[in-house]
Parts: structure tokens; sequence; C-alpha cells
């Protein structure tokens, strides 16, 4: 049996799965468990897309219900905590909280009713996000999700 077969039917079951769901239970649900339903049925619908085999997805549903034991990953909290994110989490950190700041929010109120005011706001507004796409851009970073699979 080829790929697409096997995905076909797994997805054909997964369909029926979750109609079973919904037409079982879902609509007496609070709003709050109808949410997490919803997530839960929509990300492990995606990782049935993410492998070619029913072996792979088998080995999948064994690791994440703690039927198997994984290896061991070598990526610690080191390896993701570097001088750039420590440099991006204390910008972020220090733009979070200085709108709140009654001389910044009083310098914002004055130069924002003023034409060249709101000039200056708008080019930087703009410059940030040249350079948010800039940094995609030269990233490996894909916000498509089907470039995954």
């Amino acid at each position: 049996m080829n790929t697409a077969k096997k995905h076909l039917i797994l997805s054909t079951i997964f369909c029926a799965l979750t109609l079973f769901i919904f037409l079982a239970f879902y609509q007496k649900l609070p709003d709050f468990l109808k949410w997490l339903v919803t997530m839960g049925i929509t990300f492990l619908g995606w990782q049935f897309f993410r492998f070619q085999t029913f072996a792979e997805v088998w080995e999948w549903l064994k690791l994440m219900f703690g039927m198997l034991q994984n290896e061991t990953i070598y990526y610690s909290w080191e390896y993701f905590f570097d001088m750039q994110i420590v440099v991006l989490a204390v910008i972020g950190g220090i733009g979070s909280i200085l709108p709140g700041v009654r001389g910044i929010q009083e310098c914002h109120r004055i130069f924002s009713g003023k034409g060249i005011g709101f000039v200056i706001q708008e080019s930087v507004i703009l410059f940030l996000f040249v350079i948010a796409i800039l940094f995609m851009v030269n990233s490996t970073y894909s916000p498509f999700i089907y470039f995954q699979y």
C-alpha cells in the first residue's frame, strides 16, 4: 500500500473519530473544555500528517503516552540560553515596562498629538517591522506549517 493510501485511510479514521467525539459529548462541555478538546484534536491531527508510515505513528503514540522510552536529548537549557537571547529578553522586558511609566506616557501624549510626533512614531514602527522581516528572511524560520510536511 502506498503512502497516499495510508494517509487517506488514517485521515478518514481520524475524521470519523473526531465526528464521534463531537456528536457524543462536545456540545455539553463548558467553553474552556471545548477549546482544550479542539486544540488536542488539532495538534494530534497535524502530527499524523508528519509521519510517513503507520509504524512511525504507533511509535509516536507509545512515546506520547509513556509506553516507550526515548533516547537522551542532549539539548539542555544552555543550548538555547545564549547571549543573543539574553539581550533580546532584556530589550523585550524594558520595552514592555516603559509604556507603563507615567513620564513616558506623558511624553507620548504630548508628541503623538503633533504632526512630527506622529511621523516619528510611524517611522519607528515601520523600521521595527522591516527589521523583523529581515530577521525572519535571514533565518531558517518558516511561518507556513505546510513547509514542514
